[in-house]
């Protein structure tokens, strides 16, 4: 399981000639703290995101479902660089750090996004987007409630039933 600042669109983002800016496409989003669950068909993910990588991005990239927190549309009054991110299960801690996404603000990634897309078919409202992880990937146990939070922003909780 990862913890990750995830969007929604509110609005769509037609194809068009010139490129989105950076501030169309943020005002355009929603965000919420979020849960990827990293699940895969391969039984060593490791080797296949090496030797098979072609096949690693028709499993989805790993992504087995995502849990989704409360959407708000404030997120850019936030500092994601400086925001305190936890995840817990059973009362035990499993990683707590500041920061930590590849991009420093999670909403970059979706910028690039849609001007990949603005030259096809656009993105339509209520797309989501999930820009990366701020914590890596860490194994649970079954059956016992995980919680993630970014302190000031938000928080999720999921149980994986075994």
């Amino acid at each position: 399981m990862e913890c990750e600042i995830s969007f929604r669109l509110t609005r769509g983002l037609p194809a068009r000639k010139e490129e989105y800016s950076e501030a169309e496409v943020f005002d355009a989003l929603e965000a919420c703290a979020a849960f990827e669950l990293v699940d895969s068909r391969f039984r060593d993910l490791k080797s296949a995101m090496e030797k098979t990588p072609y096949e690693f991005y028709a499993d989805h990239i790993a992504n087995g479902a995502m849990v989704f927190g409360a959407f708000r549309k404030d997120w850019q009054g936030f500092d994601f660089t400086r925001t305190r991110v936890s995840m817990k299960q059973g009362g035990k801690t499993i990683i707590e750090k500041i920061g930590g996404h590849p991009t420093g603000n999670p909403g970059k990634p979706a910028v690039v996004l849609a001007n990949l897309r603005r030259d096809t078919t656009g993105l339509k409202a209520g797309t989501f987007i999930v820009t990366g992880s701020f914590t890596g990937f860490h194994p649970m146990e079954l059956d016992t409630p995980v919680i993630g939070e970014f302190d000031g922003f938000g928080s999720m909780q999921a149980t994986i039933v075994g």
